[in-house]
């Protein structure tokens, strides 16, 4: 089991445990692939879009609102639970033939789906969340095979220079963060270690993207990685 499991199912019954996080609104990410996706003349409604740890849905609901098929996963009963919740309240209904949300581990997922089963798949900061090499490895291979021909991968994740890149544990390469007051592990990325895990993907854009946030009581700014890879 994922050492964060802890960490994020005190999260999901918590919600005032991370106020930063707000379900009301979708990530910058979220609203920045939907504006190249739109520059660029590329189809949305209907296009099935799987998105890797969903948590409570404010991202899956927002693309469920902008046209996509959505499908999103997570490991953690509470945050299935609250996305369902949020999704009937704001879709209404017929919620369920827009979005659904499955508890799964999001390898196992991969493993289980068909070859080029999806459009697009959104990793916004899952792969944060994992920090084994094997597992990033084999994420980016079942990806790349979901994937139709043409099709897109976001990846949203936090940036080698953000300010919590001091915590870094196991040499300043590995890009490993422990954070105790959280008893929370999280991994930090460039644009190579990113292109490593999504090797067999061609990146189209990257940017890193500063905003403010709450990190242990205080106001700081974090600093994350935005790109898009496709197949």
């Amino acid at each position: 089991m994922n050492k964060n499991y802890g960490f994020w199912k005190k999260e999901h019954d918590d919600p005032e445990m991370l106020p930063q996080i707000s379900i009301n609104r979708p990530s910058a990410s979220v609203l920045k692939f939907l504006k190249f996706l739109k520059d660029n003349d590329l189809p949305i409604q209907d296009r099935k879009i799987l998105s890797l740890g969903c948590g409570k849905g404010r991202n899956e609901i927002h693309l469920a609102e902008a046209g996509f098929n959505v499908v999103g996963i997570d490991y953690i009963d509470a945050a299935i639970e609250k996305a369902e919740e949020r999704a009937k309240a704001i879709l209404g209904d017929g919620w369920s033939e827009k979005v659904s949300f499955i508890k799964s581990d999001a390898l196992e997922y991969l493993k289980s789906v068909d070859t080029g089963s999806y459009d697009y798949v959104a990793d916004i900061t899952f792969t944060t969340d994992v920090y084994d090499e094997e597992t990033l490895r084999e994420v980016g291979e079942e990806a790349h095979r979901i994937l139709k021909r043409g099709g897109l991968l976001l990846f949203y994740g936090l940036h080698i220079t953000d300010p919590i890149s001091k915590l870094q544990i196991g040499g300043e390469e590995n890009g490993l963060v422990y954070i105790k007051e959280y008893n929370k592990y999280e991994k930090l990325f460039d644009e190579g270690s990113v292109r490593e895990i999504y090797s067999k993907l061609e990146m189209l854009a990257s940017e890193v993207i500063e905003k403010e946030r709450t990190f242990l009581d205080k106001r700081d700014k974090t600093r994350l990685l935005y790109a898009i890879f496709r197949k």
